[in-house]
């Protein structure tokens, strides 16, 4: 089940059957709109015995979709979409990356500051295999 735009900002949501191959069959509707209440009063014209034989149902990430899925399709295993799972965990990474960045950069310059304040150059730690802990986050998190 997922939405999409046609031309000119009309939404529709799509339920497909998969195991159709994308032969016939495999539109099972099309309902304009994305409004929960919409899409779930077109699925219930569909006989509840074969809405109640859908074993899975693949949406995207939306809380309405959710509904519509729990609604219409009760016994269905909801699914979500792999794209979207995905997209939550590189940006959680990036995040982390940039985190992990200026921490690494916070701790260089205090090092620095604290290596001028007694003295000393300041030279930055480097690991056996050139790296320097700065570099060190840019490259394993990418």
């Amino acid at each position: 089940m997922d939405e999409t735009c046609l031309s000119q900002g009309e939404l529709y949501t799509f339920v497909t059957n998969k195991s159709a191959h994308g032969k016939r069959g495999a539109l099972v509707t099309m309902v304009r709109g994305t409004k929960s209440d919409d899409v779930i009063f077109a699925l219930t014209k569909l006989p509840r015995h074969k809405r109640l034989k859908v074993k899975e149902i693949t949406i995207d990430l939306s809380p309405s979709m959710k509904l519509i899925a729990k609604r219409a399709f009760p016994n269905a295993t909801i699914v979500s979409v792999r794209f979207h799972v995905q997209k939550l965990i590189n940006k959680a990474v990036s995040d982390l990356r940039g985190d992990y960045r200026w921490e690494a950069i916070d701790q260089e310059n205090a090092d620095i500051a604290l290596a001028k304040a007694i003295g000393h150059k300041f030279t930055t730690y480097t690991f056996r295999n050139g790296d320097t802990r700065r570099l060190l986050v840019v490259v394993i998190l990418r």
